[in-house]
């Protein structure tokens, strides 16, 4: 995904007028096109021909489109961040801006355009989000650190398995070295 863009694939017909003309009737072919919203700017929006250099600059997108899914935004969507109004979403959905991480990335010039208190939101977004960063961090070390107290647990209960097998072994009378006398071998 590149940082500040919103990319949009999609399939559109274009009229063939050359094939029409020939044809004596109206002729369409469906190419790809890509539309590309600056985030943080409802004004400007590129569309064009989808080329190699779109694919490769966009390739998770480019992959969702392929696969026929609805196009979705990665990162926490702003309605699920209770620092935000409803306004404020509207707000900023107006604007293309759907995630709070995408919140975070906006540059000076999208937040001029937004208006009055988006950089605060844009300072509360990339705390929540570097909160958020240290927070997994923490949880990652929590969760090693409970596999490593049940693999401990499970080496102790191991440990003690082996213990009582040895002691069980160790209760049984060894025989000594040699062949067995006489006497032991028409006992037994």
């Amino acid at each position: 995904m590149a940082k500040g863009l919103i990319a949009e694939f999609y399939i559109d017909a274009v009229h063939m007028k050359h094939e029409s003309e020939q044809e004596g009737r109206p002729i369409f072919k469906d190419f790809e096109f890509i539309k590309i919203i600056p985030i943080g700017d409802n004004k400007t929006v590129v569309t064009k021909r989808v080329t190699e250099a779109e694919r490769q600059k966009f390739p998770e997108e480019y992959a969702v489109f392929k696969k026929g899914v609805e196009q979705t935004f990665s990162g926490t969507p702003l309605m699920q961040w209770p620092a935000i109004l409803p306004a404020q979403i509207k707000l900023l959905n107006h604007f293309n801006v759907y995630t709070v991480d995408q919140l975070a990335e906006l540059n000076d010039i999208a937040i001029s355009k937004i208006g009055p208190g988006t950089r605060e939101l844009v300072e509360k977004a990339k705390a929540y989000l570097a909160k958020a960063a240290n927070t997994a961090e923490a949880q990652r070390f929590a969760a090693e650190n409970e596999r490593m107290k049940d693999d401990m647990a499970r080496m102790s209960r191991t440990i003690e398995e082996l213990s009582q097998r040895l002691e069980e072994k160790s209760d049984t009378p060894k025989r000594g070295p040699g062949r067995p006398r006489k006497e032991e071998a028409e006992a037994a």
